[in-house]
C-alpha cells in the first residue's frame, strides 16, 4: 500500500481506484462485486442483460492530466518489487531488475503514455433500463445498492519511468544497455535513458492500472425487474476533483490505497 502518496491521492481525487496489480484484463463494463478488501471480477454487463449488444467503449483517448505524474520517493525495496511486478505484465521478462538499482536506496515511478477507455454514465443507463436482467446464481450478488459495481472507465498504459537516487538522496545514472541484458533481448520491453540516468521501460502490453466505477444493482420493486446505476452517498461519495471543473460521480473503493483485482 502507498500510503499518501502523491499521484495515488490525485488519481483518488479525479476518481480513479488504482489496482496494486496492474494488468490487461481489465475494461469498461465489467462486473464487480464484493467488500473492497476482498473484491472480484465476476463477468462482463453482457452476461447480464438479456439481449442487446453493449455500448462501446470510446478507446485510447491521451490522458495529459495523469501522463507524467510521479510517485513519492518509495524505499528501493519496495520501489524494485513494484517494477518487477509492472514488468511481468508488461512484456515477455522473467528477471528481476533489482542487479541494477543494486546502490539505490530510493525509487521514484512515473506514469507515461497514459491513454483512457470509457463508456458514459448516462449512455450506460439508457441501455441498461432499456433491457431485463438474465436470472443466473451470480444475480443474487447484484440485488443491494452497494454490494457490486460496473467500471465505466480504465486508465493503461504501456510505459513507465523510473527515477533512483543514492542514500544521499542524489539522483544516479543507471545503465540502460546494462538492464537490457538483464531482461534480454527476448524480454518484448525497449529500454531507454535521460541525460539524467532515468530509466523509461516501454511494452508491447496496455495495462489497465486505475478504473472508475458506479454502484450497479437489480431494482425489481415495481415487479419488472431492471438494472440501475446510483451516484455514491455516505463514505462513498461524489467528489470534485482537482480541477474545479472537474467533478466525478464514481465511487472510490479504497482511498490513499491500491486494491486487489
Amino acid at each position: 500500500m502507498l500510503c499518501k502518496d502523491d499521484s495515488l491521492t490525485y488519481l483518488n481525487e479525479i476518481g480513479y481506484n488504482v489496482i496494486k496489480l496492474p494488468r490487461e484484463a481489465i475494461d469498461p463494463l465489467l462486473v464487480l462485486a464484493g467488500p473492497p478488501d476482498n473484491l472480484s471480477v465476476i463477468g462482463p454487463l453482457s452476461d447480464f442483460i438479456a439481449g442487446g449488444p453493449p455500448p462501446q467503449a470510446t478507446r485510447d483517448v491521451p490522458a495529459a492530466d495523469i501522463s507524467f505524474k510521479k510517485t513519492n520517493r518509495l524505499k528501493a525495496s519496495l520501489g524494485l518489487k513494484l517494477i518487477d511486478g509492472f514488468l511481468s505484465h508488461l512484456c515477455n521478462a522473467g528477471a528481476s531488475v533489482s542487479s541494477a538499482y543494486s546502490d539505490a536506496a530510493q525509487i521514484q515511478i512515473l506514469l507515461q503514455n497514459v491513454l483512457t477507455d470509457s463508456v458514459a454514465i448516462s449512455v450506460i443507463a439508457n441501455f441498461i433500463d432499456s433491457l431485463p436482467p438474465t436470472t443466473g446464481t451470480l444475480m443474487d450478488l447484484i440485488r443491494q445498492s452497494g454490494v457490486a459495481y460496473l467500471i465505466t472507465d480504465t486508465a493503461k498504459s504501456n510505459a513507465f519511468g523510473v527515477q533512483s537516487y543514492d542514500a544521499s538522496s542524489r539522483k544516479l545514472a543507471v545503465d540502460a544497455k546494462g538492464v537490457q541484458e538483464v531482461l534480454g533481448a527476448s524480454a518484448g520491453v525497449s529500454i531507454s535513458a535521460d541525460a539524467k540516468g532515468a530509466i523509461t521501460y516501454q511494452g508491447n502490453r496496455w495495462l489497465r492500472f486505475g478504473f472508475k466505477a458506479v454502484p450497479f444493482w437489480v431494482d425489481d420493486r415495481t415487479g419488472k425487474p431492471r438494472f440501475r446505476i446510483g451516484i455514491p452517498s455516505g463514505n462513498l461519495i461524489a467528489m470534485k476533483g482537482i480541477s474545479a471543473h472537474k467533478t466525478t460521480h464514481h465511487v472510490l473503493l479504497s482511498t490513499d490505497g491500491l486494491l486487489d483485482l
